[in-house]
């Protein structure tokens, strides 16, 4: 593992007056309370990160206080309090999985780049993981729809082909990349007349988590099951795919859409593909939409199927 995974700053005492009176505290997360056991100065990494979040902008690091607890099940947890002139807040976020209350250090953190900045992820480590564990499967029921029921969601899978790792794609999944770095994630396509912005999935370097215990991170597997694990298998798993849908639909049109940024849908259905015509056939071109135009259906031969396609 990487020691920028688990890396983390030291971590610094309260005073007195603060220490004894954030013991005492009476908490709770989602109704279980929390016994408060060890507290100390939140680290201004771990600040900054955490003050990203909605609700949590005036945590500093002057304010900031890390209280390591024992919830009712005896497992080490830890949560976030914000000092204030009239009491000590404990900030808490709502998972965007399981819409559940969790403290701030139960959230993931991903990382785009070796050396890219930590990011909060929107889950916990039990929904990221439940996530990695469906999230392959659902990409190829969806990749398998034949006729796609979703002509732009159809492209998209051939333009950018499987993915292996949880991924971030603009702001819509639990996993976000830098802001700064959107624009270089993002296409500009014609839809309806108009030019649309479309999200370039994106997957994670690494992720981890804060284990309480140790006070330190430990890696999350970022892996989807199922997946391929290399980029030959990814390659493999694609131009099989690619023929199976070649074997069912028009080639030509499978491959206009691999190349393609727009279509129109006609009611009459004896155009494109049950009405669905691509518009600007040649315009988009990468490695995947290469992989697609060299792949050629199964020839059947009698009674056998000889498969063919570029190596």
């Amino acid at each position: 593992m990487s020691s920028k995974i688990n890396s983390a700053e030291a971590c610094l005492p309260l005073d007195s007056a603060t220490e004894a009176a954030v013991l005492k505290m009476s908490l709770e997360l989602e109704d279980a309370p929390l016994k408060p056991i060890k507290c100390y100065r939140l680290q201004p990494s771990r600040v900054a990160r955490y003050a990203s979040l909605p609700g949590c902008q005036k945590l500093t690091a002057d304010n900031g206080i890390a209280l390591t607890c024992v919830d009712e099940d005896g497992h080490t947890r830890e949560t976030i309090l914000l000092k204030e002139p009239d009491g000590n807040l404990q900030l808490t976020f709502k998972d965007a999985i399981s819409w559940e209350d969790l403290a701030l250090p139960d959230l993931v953190e991903a990382q785009f780049s070796a050396d890219g900045p930590w990011l909060m992820a929107l889950a916990d480590r039990q929904g990221i993981e439940a996530l990695a564990e469906v999230a392959f499967k659902m990409w190829v029921k969806m990749a398998d729809e034949i006729p796609p029921s979703c002509a732009s969601s159809f492209r998209r899978m051939l333009q950018t082909g499987p993915t292996n790792r949880l991924y971030a794609e603009g702001d819509k999944r639990v996993v976000r990349m830098p802001e700064t770095e959107l624009p270089d994630w993002q296409n500009t396509v014609m839809k309806n007349g108009k030019e649309v912005v479309v999200d370039v999935p994106r997957t994670v370097y690494a992720l981890r988590a804060w284990d309480a215990t140790n006070r330190q991170y430990v890696e999350v597997d970022a892996t989807l099951e199922g997946a391929p694990t290399s980029d030959a298998g990814m390659e493999k798993w694609y131009v099989e795919w690619i023929r199976r849908l070649k074997s069912v639909l028009p080639s030509a049109w499978v491959d206009a859409m691999a190349t393609s940024t727009r279509h129109t849908t006609h009611k009459d259905i004896s155009k494109g593909l049950g009405g669905v015509e691509p518009m600007d056939v040649g315009a988009f071109s990468n490695r995947w939409t290469k992989l697609c135009l060299a792949t050629t259906a199964p020839v059947v031969v009698g009674a056998t199927a000889r498969n063919t396609s570029a190596t």
